[in-house]
């Protein structure tokens, strides 16, 4: 009987044990996760930050390149007179003009 009473009390004192070490161990653990999960939401963040960021930069010089474009065509067509060079203007114009059109189609 006493070695009943011993073991009852042994496991007893073991599980309350285990619940207290559950206890002490949920907290950081729960921290731990929600760390992880905040760390993971702002590498998202920078990522797309990242992206749009390259995505202007690159547009922008495909504006820069096209306007450059068609200032030299539109000067050597004022030299010239010949319409080759002016429909080449033209061509290289289409790029800032549809920048223009997507940019007032995003502002309304």
């Amino acid at each position: 009987m006493r070695m009943a009473m011993a073991q009852a009390a042994r496991s007893t004192r073991s599980g309350q044990t285990m619940h207290m070490v559950r206890g002490w161990l949920t907290l950081p653990l729960a921290l731990l996760m929600a760390v992880a999960v905040g760390m993971a939401v702002l590498s998202a963040l920078a990522i797309e930050i990242q992206s749009g960021a390259t995505a202007w930069i690159v547009g922008q010089g495909h504006w820069s390149n096209a306007q450059q474009e068609s200032v030299y065509w539109l000067e050597r067509y004022l030299a010239s007179g010949d319409p080759t060079d002016l429909q080449a203007a033209c061509r290289a114009l289409e790029v800032p003009l549809g920048d223009r059109a997507a940019r007032e189609a995003v502002e309304q």
